[in-house]
């Protein structure tokens, strides 16, 4: 689950987590037993909507992802569902 985006006029609503609500229904549906990310290390909104729905922090992959042409760091996340 990575890749949230939202327009900044529709910033602080609360859709992340909406969203996030909604493909966790959709993937426990499916028999999934575990969610996982990776949010960038320093996108400090995402970190915190992972962390205050439950997931738990499991490290940081230092620049392992490139991204716009330069390598970035990743924080791991994970949910039992």
């Amino acid at each position: 689950m990575t890749d949230f985006a939202t327009l900044s006029d529709y910033r602080g609503q609360g859709l992340a987590t909406f969203l996030l609500d909604r493909m966790e229904e959709d993937v426990r549906s499916g028999g999934i037993q575990t969610a996982y990310t990776i949010a960038r290390a320093y996108s400090y909104g995402m970190n915190i909507t992972f962390a205050k729905h439950g997931y738990q922090y499991a490290g940081t992959l230092v620049n392992n992802t490139q991204i716009s042409g330069q390598l970035e760091s990743m924080n791991v996340w994970h949910k039992h569902l």
